[in-house]
């Protein structure tokens, strides 16, 4: 899965990263942000809820090249609060495509 929103962000999934605990699916993404200084290479791993729709961050890394590829320039392995999916397009769209998966 991958796609360009209105704020130029690129964001792809790869479908053999997704794990499934019940209602609850673990899935990276990489997303290419685009900034005032140039862009951002982020690639990081969310859990989803399915039955109540919601989201955490649990790690994330940015890159100084495309497609989480060169050097790291920051690590973080976290596991924040639970979210209600947001209700934008990439948001809606990223938890539909976790959810979906067997």
């Amino acid at each position: 899965m991958s796609g360009d929103d209105e704020t130029g962000m690129t964001v792809l999934v790869d479908p053999e990263t997704i794990r499934r605990n019940g209602d609850l699916v673990k899935m990276w993404h990489l997303s290419n942000h685009q900034t005032m200084e140039g862009y951002g290479f982020i690639k990081s791993q969310r859990e989803y809820g399915c039955v109540v729709a919601r989201h955490r961050l649990l790690a994330v890394s940015i890159f100084s090249e495309p497609r989480g590829e060169g050097k790291v320039l920051s690590d973080n392995l976290k596991e924040d609060q639970w979210l209600a999916v947001p209700s934008n397009c990439r948001g809606q769209a990223l938890w539909k495509f976790a959810c979906s998966k067997k």
